[in-house]
């Protein structure tokens, strides 16, 4: 009983010893995510047509009325007419994801995704990550133009 006691120590440890060698190495190989900014195309448009699934009746009026507020868009109702298309559909049931695209060619540029909550939530909370992501791409860069 007492070598099995000691065969099991002895297996931990080195099971411990080799887990920790190999994942130092690991981590010390780890370079820094190199963020890419919105495509130009996205940061310079100035108009979306909204294509909401209507998951809810009242869930394409809300998210449209989220982007009133922000006030960076005009909301077309013609999807040829507009800079971007912004598509929202449901995947799971507790799951939504915004898909930012280019009308004509259908290219997709950014997409994100919403979990949990309430349907109209999830809906807005998609316009939110989409605002807060334009307005940190814009915050980069004017960080990193040169001062005048």
């Amino acid at each position: 009983m007492d070598t099995r006691r000691t065969h099991l120590t002895v297996r931990v440890a080195i099971a411990l010893s080799v887990l920790l060698l190999f994942t130092a190495p690991c981590q010390a190989r780890k370079t820094p995510k190199t963020v890419t900014h919105l495509p130009a195309e996205v940061l310079t448009a100035k108009s979306i047509y909204l294509d909401c699934d209507a998951f809810m009746l009242d869930t394409p009026f809300l998210v449209t009325q989220r982007i009133k507020q922000w006030g960076r868009f005009r909301i077309e109702n013609n999807p040829d007419k507009a800079d971007l298309v912004l598509v929202i559909s449901s995947i799971e049931s507790h799951t939504a994801v915004l898909y930012v695209r280019d009308p004509p060619r259908r290219k997709v540029f950014w997409t994100t995704t919403a979990y949990g909550g309430t349907i109209p939530g999830r809906c807005m909370q998609l316009i939110d990550l989409f605002r807060q992501r334009i307005e940190d791409d814009e915050a980069s860069l004017r960080q990193s133009q040169p001062a005048p």
